[in-house]
């Protein structure tokens, strides 16, 4: 179950996202996986921490938020500290 808060940051649109990339890649996280709804995230978060044995503070969720217009697509983006075995995605590295 997800003890801390529910969402561990919300951006809104492309800018917000890639600055918050940029911070948690210096905190060494890097994305795991996307998904177009949140069950599927929170399975994910779930599924890396009884397959890698990652704690809360290994992970974090993230809910981005892009307009286009009228329309809105949320994606849910989770993110996992390097070195842990699991594969994650690291510009740069």
């Amino acid at each position: 179950m997800w003890k801390r808060r529910l969402v561990e940051d919300v951006t809104f649109g492309l800018a917000q996202e890639v600055a918050l990339r940029q911070r948690y890649q210096k905190d060494g996280f890097g994305l795991e996986s996307a998904f177009g709804n949140e069950r599927q995230a929170r399975a994910r978060v779930e599924e890396l921490k009884r397959k890698f044995g990652l704690t809360e503070a290994d992970i974090r969720l993230v809910q981005n938020i892009a307009r286009a217009g009228a329309q809105e697509k949320i994606t849910w983006q989770v993110y996992a500290k390097g070195g842990k075995g699991v594969n994650v995605f690291l510009p740069g590295s």
